[in-house]
């Protein structure tokens, strides 16, 4: 891709989008969550479609936390993932993994400190996406 995620930008104390070709700087972020969610913007802005991630991987890796796959992360609509736009398999995993609402325990967030996710299904996510555009 043409873009990237950087930390180590000199204009940006935090997490930076850059052009990889000239590190121009497209965007300065806190979190990284937050420099990702402007990369995948602008990869379907430029590219349309997604492919898989290079991260796509079966479920049973060692590096897979227990537990987690695409059967059970909120993009997946069998067999297919709404991040992604493609069909996926229920026993592989990628870095964007996402629990599912219900089995989501928000009793612990303070709701005066807006603590609580910042989205609650895979459609908001892909909304906010296409606010960033």
């Amino acid at each position: 891709m043409p873009y990237s995620v950087v930390n180590n930008h000199p204009d940006c104390e935090g997490f930076a989008v850059v052009k990889d070709q000239n590190n121009e700087l497209l965007g300065c972020h806190k979190t990284q969550a937050q420099a990702e969610d402007q990369l995948t913007a602008i990869n379907i802005a430029e590219f349309g479609t997604r492919e898989l991630p290079q991260n796509y991987r079966p479920a049973s890796s060692e590096d897979v936390p227990e537990g987690r796959n695409c059967a059970n992360c909120i993009f997946y609509k069998s067999p297919y993932c709404e991040l992604w736009d493609a069909n996926v398999q229920a026993d592989y995993y990628c870095n964007r993994w996402a629990v599912m609402p219900e089995t989501y325990d928000i009793s612990g967030f303070d709701q005066s400190r807006n603590d609580k996710p910042r989205y609650n299904t895979a459609v908001e996510i892909l909304q906010n996406l296409k606010k960033q555009v």
